[in-house]
């Protein structure tokens, strides 16, 4: 399967399940219309960690263990243990608690009087808490790389609020642009950066294109969902963050 890397946009990797295996490449060179089903990042000492979506649910492999996220007796807790370290706890029914400590910069993210500016979150820079976050929203765990290999279903419910991320500036994702959507008022677009949003207006104005011809804003959740598809962007991402 395909993921993406959780810090750098512009690489995806091909990751095998069973063996653990993952070969990083250069995201412009993902096959059109694949959709990663999953992310990898860094959990300090204990490596490279990956989040993706297998056929029972979501699962989390960190070096030679694979935990299996949905399952009713797996429950994961993480916390900030100190200034300088981040915790993340997994508990299975009948085992000994599994616990990954690894660097956070979320202090000085804090301090930083600029960060929030452009809507950034604590979580786009901390695997681990992204990964937290994720399981806590019901709604996030149910859409989060259900697309990956044609995996939407009728039954899930349609987006209503897709961010436009930027790696521009020094590949640290900000929010340039965000879209809305309810079934009384339409599809809303708010820009947050003129020059980076502007291919948010765009999108908005004309359409997304599609093999079909343009998707317009005026069809609502089709073109919440179109905003989704995969791409080969380098330096732009859409992301579902429906409540």
């Amino acid at each position: 399967m395909i993921v993406s890397s959780f810090d750098k946009h512009s690489q995806v990797a091909e990751f095998d399940p069973e063996t653990g295996a993952l070969r990083v490449f250069d995201r412009a060179e993902l096959p059109d219309g694949v959709e990663p089903a999953g992310c990898f990042g860094v959990l300090g000492a204990a490596g490279t960690a990956v989040f993706y979506r297998g056929a029972t649910g979501l699962f989390l492999h960190i070096g030679d263990e694979t935990f299996a996220l949905e399952h009713p007796g797996t429950r994961i807790h993480w916390e900030q243990a100190d200034p300088a370290t981040a915790r993340l706890d997994i508990h299975r029914i009948d085992e000994s608690p599994r616990r990954f400590e690894y660097p956070t910069t979320l202090n000085e993210l804090r301090q930083d009087a600029s960060f929030g500016m452009f809507r950034e979150d604590f979580e786009d820079f901390d695997f681990g808490l992204f990964v937290s976050n994720v399981l806590a929203a019901p709604g996030r765990r149910v859409r989060i790389f259900a697309a990956a290999e044609g995996r939407e279903s009728a039954d899930q419910p349609d987006p209503t609020r897709v961010v436009l991320y930027s790696y521009a500036r020094d590949l640290r994702p900000e929010k340039v642009a965000e879209f809305t959507w309810n079934p009384t008022d339409g599809v809303a677009l708010t820009v947050l950066d003129a020059e980076w949003g502007a291919l948010a207006w765009d999108y908005f104005k004309t359409g997304i294109p599609a093999p079909a011809g343009r998707v317009p804003a005026s069809a609502g959740p089709g073109f919440m969902r179109a905003l989704l598809r995969p791409n080969r962007a380098t330096y732009y991402r859409f992301v579902d963050e429906s409540s």
